[in-house]
């Protein structure tokens, strides 16, 4: 090979290797761009697209508040109920006040049934009853109030500290009359009660804990209609071989019940006692919807909420994969609203199956189903009536 040929060849060996390194430079960037192109290209797609049911833009009333307020109200018949430590507010869907009154509390306790709003101080003494025409009737208790319940009648019940007792159950009748306390001495702490459908029971919820183990115990309180001149009366008392915590109780007709704990769930019928198979292993929540009983509960931590419903006959049915995050519900005859994660969901609970879900973008606190096409929502920026 001549001189000038190697000199040559060893010029385009080096031209090739000054390339090089520019060749891979371009090569990355050009990699580097594309993956930015299908981010932004992404979240474009995304932010034209927007949230599927949009509160805002789909309510037919509200109004917008912050974040602490909006935890401090509770939708109540055709308005909402607002209660704060000091302050009872009851006022329209728009947020214009209908009627106030003032009350001292330090942790405001509020059930609502049906045509009917409690209020009860816990770890205070006061509470009060009201409609949405005004306060029914209001009053104290001699010791600290650790749970509060309501019919659908306006019946009251209290649980409340009493000295030498576990705890005392106090019943105020809709014109805000006590008609019976219950002082439990040797039967358990009571931790949470249930009035029947049509408040002819009080069922009371306790725990003994003075044995070699843990009892739960359920105790009855027959209540006479009001226009007999009876007084009420013990019922039944009923314990369970099961060392749980059962403080959960959910009617599914005025003879018929259920009572859950953390797993177990047991139905009472005419007296008897059944445990009824079927496992669930973490019990988040348990409710009437319509004629049947839901149970809300994951198979672990971590894991996914179910919906399973028991039936009269105590029938359990296939659950629901609802979401990861339960927030609220409400129930409208066989329907419930469920809001979970980031959705709204209606089931049908006779069905067993999800007749609808909305995709929102507010963060709900709390919902009331007010019929099967229209519902109250509260949410982190405010209440939103809505219609599905």
């Amino acid at each position: 090979m001549s001189q000038r040929k190697r000199i040559n060849k060893k010029k385009n060996g080096n031209t090739r290797n000054r390339l090089l390194p520019w060749l891979v430079f371009v090569s990355l960037l050009l990699v580097v761009a594309s993956a930015v192109l299908v981010v932004l290209i992404r979240n474009h797609s995304e932010a034209t697209k927007g949230s599927e049911f949009p509160l805002g833009a789909n309510a037919i009333s509200g109004f917008d508040c912050d974040y602490s307020e909006a935890q401090r109200i509770y939708p109540f018949g055709e308005g909402l109920l607002k209660v704060t430590a000091t302050r009872v507010v009851f006022m329209s869907v728009s947020g214009k006040e209908i009627y106030s009154f003032d009350m001292k509390m330090e942790t405001p306790i509020c059930v609502i049934r049906g045509e009917y709003a409690f209020v009860a101080d816990q770890g205070g003494f006061f509470y009060a009853c009201l409609s949405e025409t005004g306060i029914l009737y209001s009053g104290s208790v001699s010791g600290k109030i650790g749970y509060a319940e309501l019919s659908d009648k306006g019946y009251g019940a209290l649980i409340f500290d009493e000295e030498n007792t576990n705890g005392a159950v106090s019943v105020i009748d809709p014109s805000g009359v006590v008609i019976a306390q219950w002082n439990s001495v040797e039967s358990g702490y009571p931790v949470s009660s249930m009035f029947s459908p049509q408040s002819s029971l009080l069922s009371i919820a306790l725990i003994d804990t003075d044995g070699s183990h843990m009892q739960p115990n359920l105790k009855q309180i027959h209540i006479p209609d009001p226009t007999s001149g009876d007084k009420p009366h013990d019922h039944a008392f009923i314990s369970a071989g099961e060392a749980e915590i059962l403080s959960s109780i959910s009617y599914l007709g005025e003879d018929r019940l259920v009572w859950s704990g953390n797993s177990s769930v047991f139905a009472l019928t005419q007296g008897t006692l059944l445990k009824i198979d079927y496992y669930f292993p973490n019990i988040l929540s348990v409710t009437t919807i319509g004629d049947r009983v839901g149970v809300f509960y994951t198979e672990g931590i971590g894991q996914q909420v179910l919906l399973s419903t028991i039936d009269s006959s105590f029938n359990v049915s296939t659950p629901i994969v609802l979401g990861d995050q339960l927030k609220s519900f409400s129930s409208f005859g066989n329907k419930v609203l469920i809001a979970i994660d980031d959705k709204m969901l209606i089931v049908d609970a006779t069905g067993g199956e999800v007749s609808k879900e909305r995709t929102v973008d507010e963060d709900i606190i709390r919902v009331q189903l007010s019929s099967e096409q229209q519902a109250v929502i509260v949410t982190s920026s405010g209440v939103r009536e809505i219609r599905f």
